[in-house]
């Protein structure tokens, strides 16, 4: 597995040589980005920022010229941003919206009026939302963003490798990912606004995505008592060897590793792998 790790970057602070999040940048940026994938790549596409709907019920993404009157005209279609996930050559896609709608009050520091979760799906994408149904998406003054993107942010940094539910193995998988950031999301907004926010996952894949990888320190591997087998189980599941492998290793795990050369191959392989 491969990840494509070309970045595109907008930005309305002046940044040189960094344009600005106008609806036709991102537009323009997102196409060529989603086209150069290949079919063995994993992408991931995040949106933080204004939702909006109109009176059918189409939903808008909203850029630095979007305006409130005129969402056709200057906002990003939802749809449009579906169909670009959906002709990207990519094996792996993963959408990631934290949307807020647009007229919502920052002085709540919530938002009031677009609900992620009640959005339409795009085909062969895994898409994680900030909120459920007739939830919104919390903003706190502390984190200085939504409490979705903070923890999502610290998810991907490593924590959600640590969880309860992470298996510190150095990788951060989508499941790992997603139960980190529910956790967390979830019991922040209850304690500190009395109110539910529970992120949503959609979409369908088979075996888990490896999104980002954690440097584990020495100590850290010391303090660890995993078999060889169990990692080579957990390698199987992940999808990054294949079940043919997994049965003639453990044979070979059932010899000594003094005696049969294999075993002290394998186990040198395995200890490549974790790295």
């Amino acid at each position: 597995m491969t990840t494509y790790t070309r970045n595109f970057t907008l930005s309305c602070d002046g940044t040189p040589d960094c344009p600005n999040p106008t609806r036709n940048n991102i537009l323009i940026e997102l196409t060529t980005f989603l086209q150069q994938a290949r079919p063995e790549d994993t992408v991931l596409v995040a949106f933080a920022g204004h939702g909006d709907r109109d009176k059918t019920n189409r939903s808008y993404l909203m850029a630095i010229d979007s305006h409130p009157k005129l969402l056709e005209q200057t906002c990003l279609p939802l749809g449009d941003v579906h169909h670009a996930l959906e002709s990207c050559p990519a094996k792996q896609k993963i959408f990631i919206l934290d949307a807020c709608h647009s007229g919502g009050a920052r002085g709540d520091n919530s938002a009031t009026a677009f609900s992620s979760g009640d959005l339409p799906q795009g085909k062969g994408i895994i898409e994680f939302l900030s909120c459920g149904v007739d939830e919104v998406s919390w903003e706190d003054d502390e984190f200085q963003q939504g409490v979705f993107s903070y923890f999502l942010a610290r998810g991907i940094q490593g924590e959600a490798d640590l969880n309860l539910a992470g298996n510190r193995d150095g990788w951060i998988s989508s499941d790992e990912l997603y139960s980190f950031v529910y956790r967390s999301v979830s019991d922040h907004v209850e304690n500190r606004h009395r109110r539910s926010q529970l992120p949503v996952r959609r979409g369908e894949v088979s075996g888990s995505i490896i999104l980002a990888t954690r440097r584990i320190d020495k100590s850290e591997r010391k303090g660890q008592s995993v078999s060889v087998a169990d990692q080579l189980q957990d390698l199987s599941q992940q999808g990054r060897v294949s079940d043919l492998i997994t049965t003639s290793s453990n044979k070979w795990l059932s010899c000594d590793y003094d005696g049969f050369a294999p075993a002290k191959r394998l186990k040198l392989l395995l200890s490549l792998l974790e790295r």
